[in-house]
């Protein structure tokens, strides 16, 4: 290898400031996806909290809710929990729908604060070793 192809092999791994800042909030984001899809204990079940997860219990307490006032509604729904199948009333789907929230709620907070966090740091060896595993649910 010539001494320029060298220097131009050098140059290519070397990554601007922002690269490296980037490359951190990748970091992060796939973090917060990790945190917010991994589920939850609630009542002694696992439950998913993915997008698909979410617009389940959105749906089983939307129904629930309407069962308040229209007796053409079930007053429960029998529903799947991970490997786990629970009979859910109102007061349960509220409280589930709320622990869903919240969780999901949780890793976009420790997301954002994250990012500001490295949007606040101006050296590479600062951004590099800042710890993205920290401060998660």
């Amino acid at each position: 290898m010539t001494a320029e192809e060298e220097a131009a092999y050098i140059a290519s791994l070397t990554q601007t400031l922002e690269e490296v800042r980037a490359s951190k909030l990748n970091e992060v984001t796939a973090l917060r996806k990790q945190y917010e899809q991994g589920g939850i204990s609630f009542a002694g079940a696992t439950v998913g909290t993915d997008k698909e997860d979410q617009a389940a219990i959105n749906q089983v307490l939307t129904v629930l809710t309407l069962a308040q006032t229209d007796m053409d509604y079930p007053n429960y729904i029998d529903f799947k929990a991970g490997s786990t199948f629970v009979t859910i009333d109102y007061a349960t789907a509220s409280a589930l729908s709320k622990a869903v929230a919240n969780h999901v709620q949780a890793c976009f907070t420790a997301e954002k604060a994250h990012y500001a966090a490295i949007n606040a740091l101006t050296e590479y060896a600062d951004i590099e070793a800042y710890d993205v595993t920290t401060g998660w649910v």
